[in-house]
C-alpha cells in the first residue's frame, strides 16, 4: 500500500516536471497546435472546432467565477 502511493508520487512529480519543462520551451505553443490538428485530422473535422472545443471548460470556469 505504501509502496503503491509512493510510485504514485513519484510518478505524479515527473509528470509535473516534464509538463513545466514543456511550458518553459518556446515551442510548446506549436506542439500544442499541433495536437489539436493532429485529433482534428484523425476525428475529420476541422481544426478549429477542435479548438473551440478544448477552449470550453475554460469559458464555462470564466463564467462560474464571474457570476459567483
Amino acid at each position: 500500500m505504501i509502496v503503491n502511493q509512493m510510485i504514485d508520487c513519484v510518478l505524479a512529480g515527473m509528470s509535473v516536471g516534464f509538463y513545466a519543462f514543456l511550458k518553459v520551451l518556446p515551442f510548446y505553443e506549436q506542439l500544442s497546435g499541433m495536437k489539436e490538428q493532429l485529433i482534428a485530422w484523425a476525428i475529420g473535422i476541422p481544426a478549429t472546432l477542435v479548438s473551440l472545443i478544448f477552449l470550453v471548460p475554460t469559458i464555462i470556469r470564466f463564467f462560474k467565477k464571474l457570476f459567483k
